[in-house]
């Protein structure tokens, strides 16, 4: 990969990857580190030869889930004290305050969200947050479309379920 390229994919795609690991870490220098570090690893296996990158978002996402479950492993190992609960901030060009004008109402999806299984969390955010394709995110999380479908209208069914509830009280 020529530097000219990788410059137009990191111009493309930091932001995006960013706003990931930040919605995930709430940390801005963990989650800037994280994003450098999924670059530099597809720069080295774009190096390769061999490596032919055909879907170059699919890659830097599927980097970018395995980066944070080392980062979370390393966490839990060096454990000093609780971590607290996690609030996430969605950058301003996340439209979705837009959506959630009530702002208890977005603190119970978020609060929601980090109650989610590791796997459901992602496909939340990878399709409502970053907005992935179906595809793209199939790439990354290597199920398939059908069964992401599926396991996305499961999981918002159950999600409105939970709000609705939690809403009323």
């Amino acid at each position: 990969m020529n530097s000219k390229k990788f410059i137009s994919l990191y111009d493309k795609y930091a932001d995006s990857i960013y706003r990931y690991m930040y919605f995930r870490v709430s940390d801005k220098d963990s989650a800037w580190d994280l994003t450098q570090e999924c670059f530099l690893k597809m720069l080295n296996y774009a190096k390769n030869p061999k490596n032919k990158i055909k879907n170059p978002k699919a890659l830097l996402y599927k980097i970018a889930k395995n980066l944070l479950a080392d980062f979370f492993k390393h966490q839990q190992k060096h454990k000093t004290e609780d971590i607290e609960n996690i609030k996430h901030k969605l950058k301003d060009e996340v439209e979705i305050e837009d959506i959630l004008e009530d702002k208890n109402y977005f603190n119970l999806i978020i609060k929601e969200l980090n109650n989610m299984p590791e796997d459901h969390k992602n496909l939340i955010i990878f399709r409502y947050i970053d907005g992935l394709s179906f595809s793209e995110i199939s790439k990354i999380m290597q199920k398939s479309q059908v069964s992401l479908r599926v396991q996305v209208t499961r999981i918002i069914k159950s999600l409105r379920i939970k709000l609705s509830q939690s809403y009323e009280k």
